[in-house]
């Protein structure tokens, strides 16, 4: 019984193909947006944990490059900054007065397509995209960031020349390289393994994107001294450092000397303050897209209840018929119940191929049974209140 009551759903799915696409749609996008909400609480709650974290012992501050269009343009382009660039870089990273690590960003372009397979690797040109992070020894030490395999940077890593930098890869790439091998992008650069992260490895930039990053899928590189020859290579690394000072010393310091030399105009902010402003932000967002799932579950539920309800008026006396055959209101409710199961089915399937969690991915599952059992409940009753003669008549009406 069970298996004609399935049959006959599809049947009155496809009678009505169009509207069930559309209705496919609005279950879709509800699920998405159930999936991308509770992605964003997790975010938010991870973001708090992080900046608490980070700032538990030491305040930090993070540099704000101030300085306008025209003049960093005339430093880049001035060869004889160079070394102005080089003093500024070694006061800021090798100054006792206070830690620092430098947190740049960017991609490598690889023609590997076993990569891939991961996301956070996007494809284009026929090349894939790794993401990277160039940072220092601070780094790992303030994010908490561990090697599961192989080592860390050791300090001849920051400084000395090689013929294939070291680089440490994210644990999803473990399955493409291993600690010794070595590889080169598509610019001939040479790379060598010498660590893996532990998977799950995060850091957040709170000054810049304000987004926490996965490492899983990023390999991290070391600010090489050695490699900077040219101005770019100093703007990299300068404008994006963090600053942990020790004593009573603060980043005024940095700001003044900077100015001194005629490179950057510098401003510095608590990183606990701007972390009020990018949480408040986060906030907001999430309550924009609370309102805005409000909006479509209601509009989606409505949908639903009333595409159900024409239904049964629609096919009374066919239900009389089951009926008079042997069916029972249970049969009946399944065949409301795979009408609308592929809708939810399908949508859960769409949203888990977001960056998904165990939590999100189950709240969803459970906002999904909750709904589907809202859609059915009012049907069902109506179909109990009609009694057989009303449903047999129906026919004459």
């Amino acid at each position: 019984m069970m298996e004609n009551q399935f049959f006959l759903a599809v049947k009155d799915l496809w009678r009505k193909k169009w509207h069930s696409l559309i209705l496919l749609v609005q279950v879709t996008l509800m699920l998405v947006l159930i999936q991308f909400s509770v992605l964003s609480f997790v975010d938010l709650r991870h973001m708090k944990e992080e900046i608490s974290r980070l700032t538990k012992d030491h305040e930090i501050y993070g540099l704000m490059d101030v300085t306008n269009d025209e003049d960093i343009s005339n430093l880049i382009n001035d060869d004889d900054k160079m070394p102005d660039m080089h003093a500024l870089y070694t006061y800021i990273f090798h100054n006792p007065s206070f830690a620092s690590f430098s947190l740049f960003s960017s991609w490598l372009p690889f023609e590997d397509d076993r990569l891939l397979k991961f996301k956070g690797v996007t494809y284009e040109d026929g090349e894939s995209l790794v993401d990277y992070a160039l940072v220092t020894e601070e780094f790992f030490h303030y994010f908490q960031v561990d090697i599961a395999k192989g080592r860390g940077f050791d300090p001849e890593d920051y400084i000395n020349k090689v013929e294939a930098m070291p680089v440490i890869i994210g644990s999803d790439f473990a399955d493409v390289w291993d600690v010794g091998d070595r590889f080169t992008d598509v610019y001939e650069n040479n790379y060598e393994v010498v660590g893996v992260l532990e998977k799950g490895a995060t850091f957040i930039d709170v000054m810049s994107s304000r987004e926490i990053y996965n490492l899983d899928a990023m390999m991290v590189l070391p600010v090489n001294e050695s490699e900077f020859q040219m101005m770019p290579d100093y703007d990299e690394v300068i404008p994006n450092t963090y600053i942990i000072p020790q004593d009573d010393t603060t980043p005024q310091e940095i700001i003044d000397y900077a100015a001194e030399l005629e490179t950057y105009t510098f401003l510095y902010k608590n990183v606990s303050e701007q972390a009020k402003h990018v949480i408040s932000d986060k906030q907001t967002w999430i309550q924009m897209q609370l309102f805005l799932i409000i909006l479509v579950t209601i509009f989606t539920l409505i949908s639903l209840i009333v595409s159900l309800l024409q239904f049964i008026d629609k096919n009374r006396y066919e239900f009389g018929v089951h009926y008079l055959s042997g069916a029972e209101n249970k049969h009946i409710m399944m065949r409301l119940v795979f009408q609308i199961l592929p809708f939810f089915i399908i949508g859960n399937v769409a949203s888990i191929f977001l960056a998904t969690t165990l939590l999100s991915t189950s709240i969803t599952l459970l906002a999904s049974l909750l709904l589907g059992i809202l859609v059915v409940a009012i049907p069902l009753v109506k179909i109990q209140r009609t009694g057989l003669s009303s449903i047999l008549r129906w026919k004459n009406r």
